[in-house]
């Protein structure tokens, strides 16, 4: 009998720590998940920068491969040189390291490798504006959505998982091998 009442005592103590208030439970619970799809606020496409001798639209950046820490992409630019009413395109191209926040969905770039600038219908292919577009670029793509980049991934078709070798042969039976199962 003893024995039961202790039980029945620890399982009125668990029920009622289940039971605490609900400004408790509301403190201890962490927060959920954004909704599946939706992004950050800060994650708005494209992005507008002005140099002093252009502004520029910075388009969403693709995803050419993103290796443990390390994310290589490409972006697209609309280049518009002061005075001048009608846009130059061109790409940027380069590398950085991510840190990612999986509980606000985010992933911030930081140490940004050399970037590759292509501009083939500007002279020098845009050399006299890529000076500053390097440091703009570098504020410009410092926070990006995880979930943005995760579909670029895999739009990209970069993201594949390494295969596993799978053992299936069945474990052998101590006491010899199966014997034949008869139902009559």
């Amino acid at each position: 009998m003893k024995v039961r009442t202790v039980f029945v005592s620890m399982a009125l103590a668990a029920a009622s720590a289940l039971v605490a208030s609900p400004a408790a439970v509301a403190q201890a619970a962490p927060p959920p998940p954004p909704a599946s799809g939706t992004q950050p606020q800060a994650d708005l496409w494209p992005r507008d920068v002005t140099l002093a001798n252009a502004s520029v639209v910075v388009y969403q950046p693709q995803v050419n491969s993103w290796t443990g820490n390390q994310l290589s992409f490409r972006v697209a630019l609309a280049l518009k040189p002061a005075g001048s009413s009608t846009p130059t395109y061109g790409t940027a191209s380069g590398t950085a390291r991510t840190v990612v926040d999986r509980g606000a969905r985010l992933v911030d770039l930081e140490d940004f490798g050399p970037f590759e600038f292509r501009f083939p219908a500007l002279a020098d292919n845009g050399a006299a504006y890529t000076g500053r577009l390097k440091q703009a670029l570098s504020t410009t793509l410092q926070t990006i959505s995880l979930n943005r980049l995760e579909a670029s991934l895999r739009a990209s078709g970069t993201a594949q998982h390494a295969a596993v070798e799978v053992n299936n042969t069945p474990p052998s039976r101590s006491g010899g091998a199966a014997q034949p199962r008869n139902d009559n």
